[in-house]
């Protein structure tokens, strides 16, 4: 074992009280954040004195897995497997207000101005990421669960905690009636599937959009974790055929780690940008792949995102569409992230197809008409959104409706009665 890394699992050891521990298996890992910054971490699994792995290779009942964040020297999940609880450190209150105190120990950060209380029942609190009392987004969250005797169960840190000198400080000025026109150009219809039947129903609803305090400009609510996504939606064409093979190559996603490159933090390629000369390079050979496999689609395909995976490019196509539906043809094609050659692809052809032999009602409502009974129930929410394109948080509203219109009877019902 490198003496780095024994080093830090002594730390680990003696800061939860592992003595009746003993360490099975460790792996460094990394990953890329939304600002573009390799993380390095250490995931470490602890077995309880005398207990073995089980013969299906699962952890033994009481293993405790901790993932330490090498830079900060912080853990960022501490998770005890099982029901027995009983190696975890004792939680001295149990209480919000103790869990919190706990929090700021355990991370440096300060309750009120980077974490607030989000939710709270016995044995579980969770904690939201905030700035200048707002959230933020990408979201920020910590997670603390306990058992009857007060010891921690399960402990987890997730995401971007800024410090409000990070931040400038602005009023929020956004209402329902300020975005109304936003609103309007968000109204989408979808087709619902119900197998059952083979029908599908046409609804409509609001997608939803982070929108500048300004009125400047919106930006794309994105779920997934990471650095930002290439937005490109890009029609893609051509004038002829290529008559070339394309094989898929199995995927290798595993990284062989040195402790050398973890305590040197030494850059994931998936943190560089993609250059717009790479950028072109990959339309280019997206291009040429549709000309081989889809001779005949030119302008059927849209690319839509590229981003950096594990040394790769992922590249996602879907087809024009005037409607948005529940299900529509994609299709993704993986490209090698230094040449960026083809490695592989695959489409939901079959599964989309099928679909469409459903019998879809004629609509009587129109988009207005379904924006005006949506309109009552939209809401919008403060968030502090990291805008990649300027580099900083910028003062949004996160607007959003948790209703929908049936585009063929004018019902108005919950997203909770689908």
């Amino acid at each position: 074992m490198d003496t780095r890394i024994k080093e830090l699992v002594e730390f680990v050891k003696e800061k939860y009280g592992l003595t009746r521990y003993k360490l099975a298996r460790y792996e460094l890992h990394r990953s890329v954040n939304f600002l573009y910054e390799t993380e390095y971490g250490l995931d470490m699994e602890w077995f309880p004195e005398g207990a073995e792995e089980l013969e299906d290779g699962s952890n033994p009942d009481g293993t405790i897995v901790i993932d330490l964040d090498i830079g900060r020297r912080q853990v960022r999940h501490f998770i005890c497997v099982g029901e027995d609880a009983a190696g975890g450190p004792r939680l001295t209150d149990t209480d919000p207000d103790g869990i919190a105190r706990w929090l700021e120990e355990e991370t440096g950060l300060i309750r009120g101005q980077q974490f607030e209380l989000e939710s709270f029942e016995e044995g579980k609190a969770r904690f939201r990421g905030i700035v200048h009392g707002v959230p933020v987004s990408p979201a920020a969250v910590m997670t603390v669960e306990w058992n009857d005797a007060a010891v921690l169960k399960l402990f987890t840190k997730d995401g971007y905690f800024p410090s409000p000198n990070e931040v400038e400080k602005e009023e929020f000025q956004l209402d329902r009636e300020r975005l109304a026109d936003v609103a309007m150009q968000q109204v989408k219809m979808i087709d619902m599937p119900d197998d059952e039947q083979k029908k599908t129903r046409p609804l409509y609803g609001i997608e939803e959009v982070y929108v500048m305090n300004d009125l400047s400009a919106t930006l794309p609510v994105n779920w997934r974790e990471g650095p930002p996504l290439v937005e490109l939606d890009e029609l893609l064409t051509w004038q002829e055929p290529l008559n070339r093979k394309y094989e898929n190559e199995k995927l290798q996603w595993d990284e062989q780690l040195t402790p050398d490159q973890a305590f040197a933090g030494e850059a994931s390629p998936d943190a560089a940008r993609l250059t717009e000369a790479e950028i072109e390079k990959c339309k280019n050979v997206v291009i040429d792949f549709l000309r081989s496999i889809y001779p005949q689609d030119s302008g059927n395909w849209r690319l839509m995102q590229l981003w950096r995976k594990r040394g790769k490019v992922r590249a996602i196509l879907s087809e024009p569409s005037e409607e948005d539906r529940y299900f529509e043809k994609r299709l993704a094609i993986m490209l090698d992230g230094a040449d960026f050659r083809v490695l592989t692809h695959g489409d939901n052809y079959p599964f989309v197809e099928e679909r469409e032999q459903y019998n879809r009602p004629g609509l009587t409502v129109s988009k207005q008409q379904a924006f005006e009974k949506l309109r009552p129930h939209l809401t919008v929410k403060p968030y502090y959104r990291y805008d990649d394109g300027q580099k900083k948080f910028r003062l949004c509203g996160m607007l959003d409706c948790d209703y929908f219109v049936d585009a063929v009877t004018g019902e108005l019902f919950h997203a909770n009665e689908l």
